[in-house]
């Protein structure tokens, strides 16, 4: 179900990091696997269906939904980066701002609400919202430039450790990569 997708399992991630909470890995590596095997078995589907005598109309919804599905699989796969960065975040000790925390939940959120409109554009073909959804997608796409930029400042300023780089910055464009499938999806 294209709706109910990020909902428990992007907010238990989410929420995990937020906490250094590696607790629900296992349930994310269970959920992407199972992702992975109805992925198949659709594709396989859309595979059969498409070699049966069907219109144009048709064609393009089946390919649409390949590339819906490949959008979805990137997203899921992202997932496991955020498991790898709650682990470096627990395991290192690292310390980040809690006005960092509220920068990245604003992101997360823009990101949600860009799902909902995605997935509402995909299921209606109304393309009367590309534009709005173009505009989130700039400004995750601005949040993640100015997240980083802070980041570099911190740095500079010796209030930020060079050990919490690596997983910051990944995540943050983690975060961005998510933006840009969830945009190809309504596309």
């Amino acid at each position: 179900d294209l709706h109910s997708f990020p909902t428990r399992r992007s907010s238990d991630l989410f929420e995990a990091f937020i906490a250094r909470d590696t607790s629900v890995a296992e349930d994310i590596t269970a959920e992407n696997e199972d992702i992975n095997l109805i992925s198949k078995q659709i594709t396989d589907y859309l595979i059969k269906v498409s070699g049966e005598n069907v219109s144009v109309h048709d064609d393009q919804k089946i390919s649409i939904m390949y590339h819906a599905i490949a959008d979805m699989l990137r997203i899921s796969e992202i997932s496991d980066n955020f498991i790898k960065y709650t682990r470096a975040y627990e395991e290192k000790n690292l310390k980040f701002s809690d006005s960092v925390f509220d920068n990245l939940k604003s992101m997360y959120h823009k990101l949600c609400e860009m799902y909902d409109l995605a997935i509402r554009i995909f299921d209606t073909f109304d393309k009367t919202h590309f534009d709005e959804l173009e505009a989130m997608e700039n400004s995750v796409d601005y949040m993640r430039r100015m997240l980083i930029e802070g980041h570099i400042k911190r740095l500079n300023d010796g209030s930020c450790t060079p050990e919490s780089s690596s997983v910051f910055i990944n995540l943050v464009s983690n975060l961005e990569r998510v933006g840009d499938h969830i945009t190809f999806i309504a596309h």
